[in-house]
């Protein structure tokens, strides 16, 4: 119970799936085999704020029930996901993934976390489905940004763990409906909806792994002897990308670094600081389209029009996929603010017209190319490219400088692949 409010005793069923002796010592002690099935409040007391308690007018019994601790004694399993609530997930995942089947491993006995990702990715898919269902998506902040994280777990686990191919966790929704769609009505009629969110939020985030990784693998290969990964590398990934610090470090494990986490807390810090300072607006930003008295001003100072070939610089691999080269450019010109400017302040959204460029533009229908700049022989400081259009003969890149940005300085242009 709360701090303040109705209370009383509460009485707490446990279960030993052992059987046959006194397993009192293990109640209320993470031991698999003596598990809470169900809690019993006798609502009798009022808990008031100086602490007294006050009888009620009327007495109540709060009971909470574990379904899937229930369901796993019903059928006389020693754990959840060894229920029919969950063996048809696992199964799918099993094929999805083509990962060794699941044994039920815990702790150490699970080497490689391999049973435990099927865990998580079970666990997370049956959450995702019933809150997107419930109207709630992945999102930015509040509930939406806990899905967000769910979702991103789930994801990591499937790829990084069970090493399946894109797109897992879509196609276990129709089992989670199947097996949860009679009690919740609501995952059938929206099962189409949850399948798309889930796919698209699973392409995007694993777009951003991949990226992150090649990131990583630059950086490690053209840093020093330093045993630590860069911080500002770190912070770039996580706060440009959305790629988690925890997977950073990780990954740079996997090259004999560690991170600075005092350092990064304190970024995170100064990160919280400045949004509250700059209160961003919700809304969408605007297009930052070149007026004409720019675009004349342009021609009259001589800048040259954007030579775009380079966005034809690439080559098709065995597997189907394309690798298209990064491109080197300068900054020829930056706008904002219906302005030409020749510098822009870190933390600015603007438009940077460079000398040459590997994006496609939006126009005539095609969506434009994204991805992100880095300054020359650096790896520290990413710059987002949100959008790409092109005005009289200029590419226009879309960004949000993360760093001072100046005419003059070279970049190399990356695509999202």
């Amino acid at each position: 119970m709360g701090d303040t409010g109705p209370c009383g005793p509460c009485t707490e069923i446990h279960y030993d799936h052992v059987g046959g002796r006194n397993a009192a010592a293990l109640v209320n002690q993470d031991s698999p085999e003596v598990v809470e099935i169900w809690n019993l409040v006798f609502m009798q007391f009022n808990r008031e704020p100086d602490g007294r308690l006050r009888p009620l007018p009327q007495c109540h019994v709060d009971t909470g029930m574990g379904l899937e601790r229930l369901v796993t004694v019903l059928q006389g399993k020693r754990s959840n996901y060894s229920t029919d609530l969950f063996t048809p997930l696992l199964g799918a995942i099993e094929r999805g993934s083509q990962a060794p089947p699941y044994q039920g491993k815990l702790g150490a006995e699970d080497a490689h976390h391999v049973d435990m990702a099927y865990r998580v990715v079970a666990d997370h898919i049956r959450t995702l489905s019933v809150c997107i269902a419930d109207g709630v998506f992945p999102g930015p902040s509040g509930a939406e940004l806990v899905l967000r994280r769910i979702l991103r777990r789930a994801v990591r686990f499937s790829s990084e763990v069970l090493r399946a191919p894109p797109g897992l966790l879509s196609p276990l929704v129709p089992i989670v409906v199947e097996i949860l769609g009679e009690a919740y009505p609501e995952l059938e009629r929206e099962k189409s909806q949850i399948m798309r969110i889930v796919g698209d939020s699973e392409d995007a985030f694993l777009a951003s792994l991949q990226r992150g990784r090649r990131i990583i693998d630059r950086t490690v290969q053209k840093g020093g002897d330093s045993a630590v990964f860069p911080v500002g590398v770190a912070w770039s990934l996580y706060r440009n990308l959305g790629f988690p610090l925890d997977l950073v470090g990780l990954m740079v494990e996997e090259w004999g670094l560690s991170l600075d986490k005092a350092a990064l807390d304190e970024l995170a810090v100064q990160e919280a600081e400045m949004k509250v300072r700059n209160q961003q607006a919700d809304e969408a930003p605007a297009r930052l389209q070149l007026d004409l008295h720019s675009l004349a001003e342009l021609q009259r100072q001589g800048v040259p029009s954007t030579n775009d070939a380079p966005k034809y610089s690439y080559t098709l691999e065995a597997d189907g996929r394309y690798v298209f080269v990064p491109c080197q450019a300068t900054v020829l010109m930056l706008y904002k603010d219906q302005a030409l400017l020749t510098e822009v302040p870190r933390g600015q959204r603007c438009a940077a017209i460079l000398d040459r460029t590997c994006y496609y533009a939006e126009q005539g229908g095609q969506s434009c190319d994204v991805g992100y700049f880095i300054r020359e022989g650096e790896q520290d400081v990413l710059f987002p490219v949100e959008s790409v259009h092109v005005a009289g003969g200029y590419v226009v890149h879309e960004i949000t400088a993360t760093e001072p940005l100046r005419v003059g300085d070279g970049l190399v242009l990356y695509l999202d692949e």
